[in-house]
């Protein structure tokens, strides 16, 4: 690990003699990142500030929470976004992919975005060709796409269940794992199972669904028969519910909660790895919860954030305090204690942005000023005066000459040769409020809770909240759609779509293939359903499966035609080779 380490550094370091719009401060040694602060500070703290100060200030802060000082992103909002010196990034990333169950490249670059403002694309790829666990988790890329996409808008629309083979590291009688995911949120729930029959499936399900609510389609590549005897279990301890089994689809088409299979199994992996145990079903919770903080590109967001509005927390470790800090933080007595400190330094800043010159110009002469408030500008003839300002003011024009008048309401501008006049407005309706209360539900509202910047709503915490989960997951559908969109365009590309008459080549498979026999046997496609997976026909009859695109390939020269084909004989393929 140490020489990793050493590795990771060098690379970082070669950056640093590249031009510097490559590096734009992106990797920080640790004597910059100290001139960096002190910079920093002396640009807050200075009353004329040099072009250069300038730019400290709109790109930096300094914050300084028990005792140290830390480099942050002048954000302009309550996030606080740190810079990582050199010697730490490696340390920053590690920690963070460990966190995410050694997720991939870019979970990791949105888990370290929320709180690390110069850990670039190029260092994460860096330290993931260097992660031994990751190198041993790689796996070929399917070629070609599913079928049509699953797409639906609401939570508990449909919902896959799936069962994950654990029988060679059975482990306190456990030997499956049980998979549910909601289609749209793509949250997950994980139980261990000792056997794979419904009875047992049926009696965790219930136990989530009496928490989380029933779906109205559960779906299952295991079959139909499977899931019937699933929803007949439940029955039997809850008649009430009503369940619809989902229609048999290509096991392409249950490719979300396969990939959702493959990265259980790998995080499952790399936390056994690193936790240097084998006890799989204890580590169950802590997975569920990796997968589910981590980012999905295809809802653009964690499935934790799309069923419940807000990102996960664990704790004061995904607080805006750093590790270092909060070493030594037991008790709330010692977090009040750092929070206030925190709180000194961030009125101290504000103070020093109040004493802020303002500079006013009248003819050659420059005059400096006490800050106020933003001046307002006259201009009569080629003098220029400064007012006090009170409030946005309305400007007539007559001539030449501009005068500034006292708002009184919104003006109506009308015209009239050259002249322009200002008419007293009609009065526009204005949205009062009568007390504190809420504009949805009309409950009472706390009278020292404060209305978010930018809000136009006053909302009572629990709409806020249905508003946020709404929000989040119109979003994760719009993603899902967004993400539909792309693999089909992908697929064209890749695999265009067959006509109806196209000759195909259907590779054979290993365990049917003699070994005197050619690799693919020809067919012809005779339809295509509204899932767009395709019937083929070949000499000897019609095969009984229906086929993806990505499954065979298209021929340039026919062969057979639709008509050769018996319309009344099934075959299967190893009938069809001879």
């Amino acid at each position: 690990m140490a020489t990793a380490n050493v590795n990771f550094e060098l690379f970082l370091r070669s950056f640093i003699n590249e031009d510097s719009e490559k590096n734009q401060l992106h990797v920080i040694p640790r004597e910059q990142y100290s001139d960096l602060i002190n910079e920093v500070k002396a640009a807050r703290s200075a009353r004329n500030k040099t072009p250069q100060q300038k730019r400290r200030v709109r790109r930096f802060n300094v914050i300084e929470i028990g005792g140290i000082e830390k480099l942050v992103k002048a954000t302009g909002t309550d996030d606080i976004v740190y810079f990582v010196p050199l010697e730490e990034v490696y340390g920053t990333i590690e920690a963070t992919h460990a966190a995410i169950g050694h997720g991939g490249r870019d979970r990791l670059k949105a888990e370290l975005g929320r709180k690390y403002a110069n850990i670039t694309r190029p260092m994460i790829e860096k330290f993931l060709g260097m992660c031994e666990v990751c190198a041993g988790k790689k796996t070929k890329r399917k070629r070609g796409l599913v079928t049509k996409p699953i797409l639906h808008k609401q939570l508990n629309s449909r919902c896959q269940v799936d069962l994950v083979d654990m029988q060679s590291q059975e482990i306190q009688g456990k030997r499956f794992i049980l998979n549910y995911q909601d289609h749209l949120t793509k949250f997950i729930q994980l139980r261990a199972l000792s056997h794979k029959t419904a009875e047992e499936v049926a009696a965790h399900l219930k136990d989530i669904f009496l928490t989380f609510g029933a779906p109205c389609i559960l779906h299952s590549d295991n079959g139909r028969e499977f899931v019937n005897n699933i929803i007949k279990c439940m029955k039997i301890h809850w008649p009430e519910l009503q369940l619809v089994n989902g229609k048999p689809r290509h096991s392409q088409s249950q490719g979300s909660i396969e990939r959702a299979n493959q990265d259980v199994e790998n995080m499952l992996a790399a936390w056994l790895i690193d936790k240097k145990t084998n006890q799989w079903p204890d580590a169950l919770p802590f997975i569920q919860f990796m997968k589910n903080r981590a980012y999905h590109a295809g809802i653009r967001m964690s499935p934790y954030e799309a069923l419940f509005g807000m990102k996960p927390r664990v704790g004061l470790t995904t607080s805006s305090l750093t590790p270092d800090m909060l070493a030594n933080v037991e008790t709330e007595e010692q977090l009040e204690e750092l929070l206030a400190s925190s709180q000194v330094n961030e009125e101290n800043d504000e103070e020093n942005d109040e004493n802020e010159p303002v500079t006013t110009s009248a003819g050659n002469t420059t005059q400096t000023q006490p800050p106020q408030l933003s001046p307002v500008t006259t201009s009569a003839g080629n003098t220029t005066q400064t007012q006090p300002p009170q409030l946005s003011p309305v400007a007539t024009s007559a001539g030449n000459t501009t005068q500034t008048q006292p708002p009184q309401l919104s003006p109506v501008a009308t015209s009239a040769g050259n002249t322009t006049q200002t008419q007293p407005p009609q009065l526009s309706p204005v949205t009062t409020s009568a007390g504190n209360v809420c504009q949805s539900c009309g409950a009472d509202l706390d009278t020292t809770e404060e209305k978010p910047e930018g809000e136009h709503e006053v909302l009572c915490g629990n709409c806020a909240t249905r508003k946020n989960i709404r929000k989040a997951r119109s979003q994760a559908a719009a993603g899902l759609e967004q993400q539909a969109k792309k693999m089909r365009l992908h697929s064209d590309k890749t695999h265009p779509p067959a006509k109806v008459g196209d000759n195909v080549t259907i590779p054979i498979p290993d365990v049917d293939k003699p070994r005197a026999c050619l690799r693919n046997i020809i067919g012809v496609i005779l339809d295509k359903n509204e899932h767009e997976l395709y019937k083929i026909g070949t000499k000897d009859g019609i095969l009984p499966k229906r086929y993806c695109r990505s499954e065979f390939d298209v021929c340039a020269t026919a062969f057979i035609s639709v008509s050769e084909v018996p319309a009344e004989k099934k075959v299967t393929i190893s009938r069809a080779l001879f």
